[in-house]
C-alpha cells in the first residue's frame, strides 16, 4: 500500500523481532531515532557506535508526580488516576510514582480510588480498559505485585465490581496502589510500565527532592501545587526531560518546545517545530572568498615576516 504513494527509497516500514532491530541499528545511517525502554536504548547506542551514527533516544524512566500540600486535591487525584489507568499504564510519559505529604495520604487514596471506580466500574469486556500488551509483560507486572505482597507492602486493588481479575486469558490487571513500598522492591527501583501506582509519603520538600534524585533522571516530572517558591525549588534542584505544572504530559505535545529525555531517559530532541527540524538537519557551512582571494592566498603561504604576520593577526582579530 505505501509503495502506491511513497517511494520506498524515501519511506519504508520493516517489521520483525529483536534480531531484525539489531541488524537495523548496526547499519550506516545518517541518524538513528529510537523510542523504547532504557535497557534496549543502550543496545541501540552500542550497535550504532562502530559507524559513529548519531542517535536520538526517547526512553522512559520512573516519572514522579510531586504533590505539594497546597495542591487542589480533587483535580490532582483525577488527573493522576485517569492518566495512570490510560492504556493500563503502558505509556512512557505516565506517572510512575507519586510523592504525597504524609498527612494527606488517606485522603488521596480515597480520591484516587473514587476516580478509578467511576472511570472503570468494570474491567471484563470493557473496551475502554486496555489489556497488557503481551504475556511476557503480563507476567512481569504480576511478578512485581507478588514480590511486593510477599514483602508486606500495603496494596490497594481498585476493583469496584469484585471481578475475577487479574485475568490471564484477557491479560487484564486492575490498577493497584502500592503504599510506601520498600526501596529495594522492583516497583520502587524499575520503571513499572503497567497498572501499578506507587505512592510514597514525605514530611519535607527536601526529603521529596532527595527521593527523586536517588533515581535515574526521568523523562517527565509532574508538579501539583500553587506555591511558586516550592515549585521553582523542585525544578531547580532536580533534572528531568520535561516538567508539567498542574498537568500531565502536555509538554510533549507542544510545537514550540523540544521534547525528549536526559541521561537514563534519553538524549536529543526530535519533536517540536524548530527543534525537530534542526535535529534532522546538518548545519553545513559554505564559505566563498571574493575579491580578497589573491591577497589571502599570499598570507597563508608560510613566509614569515613582520608585514605578513601583522596582516594575518589583523584578519584573525588578534
Amino acid at each position: 500500500m505505501s509503495q502506491q504513494y511513497l517511494n520506498e527509497k524515501n519511506f519504508a516500514v520493516v517489521t520483525g523481532e529483536a534480531d531484525i532491530a539489531a541488524q537495523f541499528s548496526a547499519l550506516d545511517w545518517d541518524k538513528l531515532v529510537f523510542t523504547g525502554g532504557s535497557e534496549t536504548g543502550k543496545k541501540v547506542l552500542s550497535a550504532a557506535a562502530p559507524n559513529l551514527t548519531p542517535v536520538v533516544l526517547e526512553l522512559g524512566g520512573k516519572n514522579p508526580a510531586v504533590v505539594l500540600p497546597d495542591a487542589n486535591k480533587q483535580m490532582t487525584a483525577a488527573k493522576i488516576a485517569r492518566s495512570r489507568s490510560g492504556n493500563s499504564g503502558q505509556i512512557c510519559l505516565d506517572t510512575d510514582y507519586v510523592l504525597l505529604p504524609t498527612d494527606q495520604l488517606d485522603e488521596y487514596v480515597r480520591l484516587i480510588t473514587a476516580q478509578l471506580a467511576q472511570a472503570f466500574p468494570t474491567y471484563i469486556n470493557n473496551s475502554e480498559y486496555s489489556a497488557i500488551i503481551n504475556d511476557r509483560s503480563y507476567d512481569r507486572i504480576l511478578g512485581m505485585l507478588t514480590e511486593a505482597r510477599q514483602r508486606g507492602t500495603r496494596l490497594i486493588t481498585i476493583n469496584p465490581n469484585n471481578e475475577l481479575v487479574p485475568d490471564v486469558k484477557r491479560r487484564l490487571i486492575p490498577l493497584t496502589l502500592a503504599i510506601n513500598p520498600d526501596r529495594d522492591l522492583q516497583i520502587a527501583r524499575n520503571e513499572i510500565f503497567g497498572p501499578i501506582l506507587s505512592i510514597f509519603t514525605y514530611d519535607s520538600l527536601d526529603e521529596a527532592i532527595a527521593f527523586i534524585n536517588s533515581h535515574e533522571k526521568p523523562l517527565a516530572m509532574y508538579l501539583f501545587g500553587r506555591s511558586s517558591r516550592h515549585l521553582n525549588q523542585i525544578i531547580s534542584q532536580t533534572s528531568s526531560g520535561g516538567v508539567d505544572i498542574n498537568e500531565l504530559s502536555l509538554h510533549a505535545g507542544s510545537h514550540s518546545m523540544g521534547f525528549g529525555g536526559v541521561g537514563y531517559s534519553g538524549m536529543g530532541r526530535y519533536k517540536g517545530g524548530k527543534t525537530g527540524f534542526e535535529t534532522f538537519s546538518n548545519q553545513k557551512s559554505v564559505y566563498k572568498q571574493g575579491v580578497l582571494a589573491k591577497y589571502t592566498t599570499r598570507l597563508m603561504v608560510p613566509i614569515h615576516n613582520k608585514r605578513n604576520e601583522k596582516l594575518l593577526k589583523r584578519m584573525l582579530g588578534l
